[in-house]
């Protein structure tokens, strides 16, 4: 799928006319036509104002995977079974079988610096391995797309997590100042 294609159908789901998201994002109703019809491309202002007025998360993931605007793009699956327990049920499987890859892992790089110490069959073994860990990105993903429906904002939780991070001094920014009295 793709991101005006989504946008489409979240807009029938949710009763949206171009004319009303027009009028939410700032663009005419003749200019949302034509980015519906694929005649224009949707300006990223627009784009990312749509996203926020509809609040949709496969509408964000959608946008991310066909502009690259994520480190590790993965796709966004439309050929699924997306209910929410199902979802979770892949989720532990991916992550079970992500572990399994990672133990593997370090013992084919133990003693390792790089590339140039493996072979081309430990190299081989190596990606395969990675492509175990790298399949929980996407059962992620729709981990946090079927979670929507029960109030899980993406956004905020992104928020929450970079605040996280630089509250365990993992990642630059400002920290929290502990308050007066409070234990540290």
């Amino acid at each position: 799928m793709c991101f005006v294609t989504t946008l489409k159908k979240v807009m029938e789901i949710e009763g949206v006319g171009q004319k009303d998201l027009g009028q939410a994002v700032g663009a005419s109703q003749s200019a949302i036509s034509l980015y519906l019809s694929k005649k224009m491309k949707m300006p990223e202002d627009i784009a990312l104002a749509t996203i926020k007025t509809l609040k949709n998360p496969r509408l964000l993931a959608e946008y991310q995977e066909e502009y690259g605007q994520a480190f590790f793009v993965v796709p966004t699956l439309d050929r699924i079974d997306d209910h929410h327990m199902t979802v979770i049920e892949t989720l532990i499987e991916e992550q079970s079988e992500s572990i399994r890859s990672l133990q593997k892992m370090k013992k084919l790089i133990k003693n390792k610096q790089d590339r140039k110490d493996l072979s081309e069959q430990d190299f081989k073994e190596l990606k395969s391995l990675e492509m175990q860990v790298v399949d929980v990105y996407v059962a992620i993903q729709q981990h946090l797309i079927s979670m929507s429906k029960f109030g899980i904002d993406v956004k905020e939780l992104e928020t929450e997590l970079h605040r996280k991070m630089i509250n365990k001094g993992y990642k630059a920014g400002h920290r929290k100042r502990a308050h007066i009295g409070a234990q540290i």
